[in-house]
């Protein structure tokens, strides 16, 4: 049976015209279909952990664990740990991988308010020979842990925050996270206009949902709630699909959706945040909203 070409226009008006109506559409859906994301990236996780288990090499062992953690770090803080474990054991004499393994060491512990540990693992990298592929790594587990350590020190938030901007300012944390808190004019229309770019240049979905997040985060600072809310729903969509479980996108969401009115999808988001975030050792980054 052939479609005709109004036919198959009506439906795409149609669907635009549901999206439009409920803006939340495309994240339910993501929601409602999870157990099918989280079922692929455990899939894949399991496939990296065979060639983890059979490799022979040290150095090939030392990447797949590498992988394995990046790849856990919004998911899963006890395996992250664990191949940051193993990344600190198969570092060697190699001065790269024993600064790489110390940064994953250090911001996974900072994540799990392991913040003596977290320190002592930081502590360790010489600052001045950290490959630059490593830098915003360096300063984004470097602010985590100094933001933990006292969230009411803000001289020495702001600290590191400029001395990352210095270091790294192209980075999409760096650039939100700046925007957000350590701002003039000029720095936040930059971080502003570069997400933007990110969002539509970016060939990474982890970027992208990261980018979405700051621009989410920055209008909501601005007070536009409809930009904030489009943007954290994007966040959220993408966060679900890549089976995050540590994720702010939902949780802000929810905030602004409260103080709209829209008591009852709130309460169905926090409760999905919470249960997520429980369930893979993430409890202390959420407080009640």
């Amino acid at each position: 049976m052939k479609i005709s070409k109004l036919a198959i226009l009506s439906a795409i008006l149609f669907s635009l015209a549901v999206s439009c109506a409920n803006p939340y559409s495309d994240l339910d859906y993501a929601i409602a279909h999870s157990g099918e994301y989280d079922a692929a990236y455990e899939h894949t996780q399991d496939s990296l952990h065979s060639v983890f288990i059979t490799q022979k090499d040290d150095s090939l062992r030392f990447e797949t664990a590498y992988l394995l953690q990046k790849r856990y770090f919004y998911h899963n803080a006890d395996s992250c740990c664990k191949y940051a474990r193993e990344m600190v054991e198969l570092s060697g004499e190699s001065t790269r991988r024993q600064i790489l393994s110390n940064i994953c060491m250090s911001r996974i512990l900072a994540r799990m308010d392991s913040l003596k540990r977290a320190s002592y693992f930081l502590n360790k990298i010489p600052v001045d020979e950290i490959p630059k592929e490593y830098v915003s790594m360096y300063h984004f587990s470097k602010h985590s842990l100094i933001k933990r350590i006292d969230p009411y020190d803000s001289v020495a938030i702001k600290s590191t925050l400029d001395e990352w901007w210095q270091a790294d300012s192209l980075n999409v944390e760096c650039l939100y996270l700046c925007g957000l808190y350590r701002s003039t004019p000029a720095r936040r229309q930059r971080a502003m206009e570069y997400l933007e770019d990110a969002i539509s240049s970016t060939a990474s979905p982890n970027e992208y949902a990261i980018a979405n997040y700051g621009l989410g985060m920055l209008y909501k600072k601005d007070g536009n709630e409809e930009k904030a809310i489009e943007h954290l729903v994007k966040s959220g969509e993408t966060d679900i699909k890549l089976s995050v479980k540590e994720y702010g996108s939902i949780y802000d969401l929810s905030k602004i959706l409260i103080r709209r009115g829209d008591v009852q999808r709130a309460s169905r988001y926090i409760q999905l945040t919470r249960k997520d975030a429980g369930s893979y050792n993430y409890t202390s980054r959420f407080i009640a909203a």
